[in-house]
């Protein structure tokens, strides 16, 4: 298995077109995330969500151009009739042609991280940074990658030409990827989350209802320490209800 997976990544990283493709992911994701209009610096705070809304685009068309090759290449070439051969079962020779694509893309993520330093030494104070929501985009991202490259290998295997494969891939990725959303709309679920402005709306209706303002400091606190005055036991009206 390890074999494979070796193999995988000897073939990536000794073609021009593994590369090429690596090196044109840092360039676009760095200059939409830095340099062009909507970039980290115009929102005058310290997060990456510019990263992490353009990142799944970019990978819904660089998995695919990475994974064209797994199965395509192998039933175009006739070597898969080789790799049967091998002691090791058809299901693990998959499993590893995945894996190895996997390991991949979280590599090629890593030097990612350097943007997480970069707004942090911007940031006032440094390094005001929420870093559990960076972690749970990340993995989240990590795991929409996963389920891109299984999708992507499905379309290798589908089709003998890498180009093919490719387009394929995209396909399926997309579908899978904003189908919900959309059959969603078709059938108009409840994805009120997605309105903004009515999401902040209600969020600002439950907390005033919840009787705190964070997690750390009720209403008491609030009325103590910055507006210097004494809670009292008055009922306040519910927020939720139309007043005259």
């Amino acid at each position: 298995m390890w074999a494979i997976i070796q193999k995988e990544f000897n073939v990536f990283f000794t073609s021009f077109i593994g590369i090429g493709l690596m090196f044109s992911f840092y360039l676009l994701i760095g200059f939409y995330t830095w340099f062009f209009q909507g970039n980290v610096l115009d929102f005058g705070f310290a997060e990456l969500s510019v990263f992490f809304d353009l990142s799944p685009w970019f990978f819904l068309f660089f998995t695919p151009a990475i994974c064209m090759r797994l199965f395509s290449e192998e039933f175009e070439l006739g070597t898969f009739n080789l790799l049967r051969t091998l002691p090791i079962s058809i299901e693990r020779i998959i499993f590893s042609k995945i894996l190895s694509q996997i390991f991949l893309l979280a590599i090629i993520l890593i030097p990612t991280i350097v943007f997480i330093y970069s707004i942090g030494t911007l940031s006032s104070p440094a390094f005001n940074i929420d870093f559990g929501i960076v972690f749970s985009a990340y993995l989240s991202l990590l795991l929409l990658m996963i389920v891109f490259v299984c999708l992507s290998a499905l379309a290798s295997s589908l089709a003998n030409k890498q180009a093919l494969s490719f387009v394929l891939g995209v396909f399926l990725n997309f579908i899978f990827w904003q189908g919900p959303q959309e059959i969603s709309k078709i059938f108009n679920f409840d994805f009120t989350f997605q309105n903004e402005p009515l999401w902040a709306k209600m969020a600002i209706m439950n907390i005033a209802s919840s009787g705190k303002f964070s997690s750390d400091r009720t209403i008491t606190d609030y009325g103590r320490e910055i507006w210097g005055i004494e809670p009292n036991f008055e009922v306040f009206p519910n927020p939720a209800e139309v007043r005259e």
